[in-house]
């Protein structure tokens, strides 16, 4: 997974280098990190410029739940 300064995160292949699998849309700024779910393997955490945090399932492209806890930029989650 890539998080852009669009706000996008592309899902990328290493066999598929000029295509990406899937492109997720949530976020309203730059994405600045990206985590897995340790627990889950299709659940991943995203955070932002635009003070969100993301919760996506790997196989639906939109949101799962979307929440912004703060007035300021998210720089990492875990």
């Amino acid at each position: 997974l890539a998080g852009t300064e669009e706000g996008h995160i592309h899902k990328c292949s290493c066999s598929y280098n000029e295509q990406y699998l899937d492109t997720y849309r949530g976020h309203k700024g730059p994405v600045y990190k990206i985590a897995w779910n340790p627990f889950c393997h299709d659940v991943f955490l995203s955070c932002s410029a635009d003070w969100g945090v993301i919760i996506w399932q790997q196989e639906s492209t939109t949101p799962f739940l979307s929440f912004y806890p703060t007035t300021y930029v998210v720089y990492d989650v875990a």
